[in-house]
């Protein structure tokens, strides 16, 4: 056993720990594999996967620094910015999610010093989210204040920076809606030139 050999089973290892005075603990932890929650979900990264840009590396399951074994869904990264992007399904303490994803995107930050690090929360326009959003718009503004527009023209084109974190609403599907800002109000008019692909209406136009 202190040889390392790996045929010497738990039980005796368990023995050896008691005869020391110590025990035995077993341990499961995530591996490699990217592990999403739900068919729901992996169909909006799959949908995102699809839209970005080859310029977007993309990392699933991407691992954050620091204590605990953390991921995000998603790390897109081009060189110049990266972005942690997180899946909602359902939002119920909305306070919780922001303040994960914000301490998720500092981690980041200290290890990536070459990149402008960005925190994009992706989620399904449903009643309960619209609810939200309607309720809460100037919070919402606050912890996300770019516009989505930009954010998805960044994510689909060749040329458009990332600008900033960003709420993004998508159908149930993965379809992008960059019709709306964070708090659900119209998104203004030409606010990006459209260069290279352009999603508009639910869709990637090329």
């Amino acid at each position: 056993m202190e040889a390392g050999d790996p045929s010497v089973g738990d039980a005796i290892r368990a023995r050896a720990a008691v005869a020391i005075g110590a025990e035995l603990r077993l341990a499961v932890y995530p591996g490699a594999t990217p592990a999403l929650h739900d068919a729901a979900q992996a169909r909006i990264v799959e949908a995102l996967l699809a839209a970005r840009h080859p310029r977007w590396a993309a990392t699933v399951e991407a691992p954050i620094p620091g204590p605990g074994r953390r991921s995000g869904d998603v790390l897109l990264d081009d060189g110049l910015d990266a972005v942690l992007t997180e899946v909602e399904m359902r939002v119920d303490r909305w306070e919780e999610v922001v303040r994960e994803g914000h301490a998720k995107r500092e981690a980041l930050r200290a290890v990536l010093p070459a990149r402008r690090v960005w925190f994009a929360l992706v989620m399904p326009a449903t009643r309960h989210h619209r609810a939200i959003l309607a309720a809460h718009p100037e919070m919402i503004r606050a912890a996300f204040p770019a516009d989505p527009f930009v954010a998805t023209a960044a994510l689909t084109g060749p040329e458009q920076r990332w600008p900033g974190d960003a709420l993004i609403l998508v159908t149930r599907h993965g379809a992008l809606l960059p019709g709306r800002d964070a708090a659900g109000t119209a998104v203004r008019s030409g606010a990006v030139a459209r260069s290279g692909p352009v999603v508009r209406s639910g869709a990637v136009v090329r």
